[in-house]
């Protein structure tokens, strides 16, 4: 991957997990070789920052399925993700945000959702985090 691209992705990551500027630093310090900055490391260690990013659940799933009239918007699906982070779950792939899902809907599988019930388990994640978001 292109360095410039790397260092997007890096702060794409740490914009959807919501880190502030010192907690961007100390990540990336911890993550990169004590460096601070993105600009100031090797190629190597922007890939271990960026995977470090990938298992704190910074970017989106990409199973997505289908696609339709009634299928879930991408808008819903980070939507739910950024609720799931919000309860220090790691994303759409999470046991226990299936298993919510599951009670809320009675849907066995997260691909299946229509666009009613994928707001219906929005609605029901915002409720239990304490309020919309």
């Amino acid at each position: 991957m292109q360095r410039n691209k790397l260092i997007a992705k890096i702060k794409v990551g740490a914009k959807n997990i919501r880190l502030v500027d010192d907690d961007y630093r100390d990540f990336l310090a911890l993550h990169g070789g004590g460096k601070r900055s993105c600009k100031d490391m090797t190629d190597d260690q922007l890939k271990k920052v960026a995977a470090a990013l990938d298992t704190k659940g910074a970017y989106p799933d990409v199973n997505q399925g289908g696609t339709g009239d009634d299928r879930p918007t991408d808008a819903q699906r980070r939507k739910l993700a950024a609720l799931a982070r919000d309860r220090d779950w790691d994303g759409l792939t999470d046991d226990r945000l299936i298993a919510f899902v599951k009670r809320t809907t009675g849907v066995e599988a997260m691909r299946f959702l229509t666009r009613a019930a994928m707001s219906d388990v929005i609605t029901g994640l915002e409720r239990w985090n304490g309020g919309a978001s």
